[in-house]
């Protein structure tokens, strides 16, 4: 399975923190492709960091999440191409079990979404922080393009 993931960021100061470290150590073995998108300028030290990362983008701080996502997106060409994708950002600290169990879950189910927790404010939802889409949501229009 080729697996994408796409790691949100900002700091307003430009650094990349431990705990967004450690996401990137936990992702990167799951990952055939991984692209940091941050909305920040990213400091020399914090740039070295990444150096696991595939690719990393810097963006003007305006869209949240979803805009990085899509800037991670774009930047890889065909999304189609891979059977899954992983949209997470830095907000929190994790996955704290271990990701491949985690994919393992995840494939075990008849979804085309994945998410790891779901909140009650504003209407039963899945969290965004940390989503992972299966080869049909991939191919929704609104992911492929």
């Amino acid at each position: 399975m080729a697996t994408l993931a796409v790691l949100a960021h900002y700091d307003p100061d430009g650094h990349v923190a431990n705990h967004v470290v450690d996401a990137v150590s936990r992702l990167r073995p799951a990952a055939e492709q991984l692209v940091f998108v941050t909305a920040s300028p990213l400091t020399a030290a914090a740039k070295a960091r990444l150096d696991s990362v595939d690719e990393v983008i810097e963006r003007p701080n305006t869209g949240d999440d979803f805009y990085s996502w899509r800037t991670g997106l774009a930047a890889v060409g065909d999304p189609g191409s891979y059977d899954c994708i992983i949209l997470a950002n830095d907000s929190v600290v994790g996955p704290l079990v271990p990701l491949p169990d985690l994919m393992d879950d995840m494939r075990g189910t008849a979804s085309d979404a994945y998410g790891v927790s779901t909140s009650t404010q504003g209407g039963l939802h899945v969290q965004s922080y940390w989503t992972a889409l299966g080869p049909r949501a991939i191919q929704h229009p609104a992911i492929a393009g």
